[in-house]
């Protein structure tokens, strides 16, 4: 949870480090990494919109990908405010969060490369 509380403090600064208002600001992506949690995925996804909605932080200050290791990863539905999907993807994990962390950091969104077409199992993960 104190990882959440520093994204949205970054996030929140960054809104204010503009000198005015025709000034663009800069989204700052926050993608975070751990090793293992005690944590089961349907119970860490509502944990997380409970942190969020306990401290009244706004939508656009959330964390957008977490990867438990070897796990599962959670990432944030952009197309719904206040919203995750959790995923199950085991040993899938790192490819998951390269592909992911790829497509939200290409700025163009013309992808030249879409690592999704590279991907050869046909699973479907445990979705929460």
């Amino acid at each position: 949870m104190e990882a959440l509380s520093r994204i949205a403090t970054a996030k929140k600064l960054n809104m204010y480090a503009a000198a005015s208002e025709e000034e663009e600001r800069i989204h700052i992506p926050s993608f975070l990494v751990v090793s293992s949690t005690k944590y089961e995925f349907p119970e860490l996804k509502n944990d997380i919109i409970n942190f969020y909605l306990s401290k009244n932080i706004e939508y656009q200050y959330e964390l957008d990908i977490l990867m438990v290791m070897n796990r599962g990863i959670v990432v944030k539905n952009w197309r719904e405010k206040r919203s995750f999907i959790a995923l199950e993807t085991k040993e899938d994990t790192f490819m998951w969060f390269f592909i992911l962390m790829n497509e939200y950091l290409d700025l163009k969104k013309d992808r030249a490369i879409d690592f999704r077409n590279y991907v050869k199992k046909e699973i479907i993960y445990s979705e929460y």
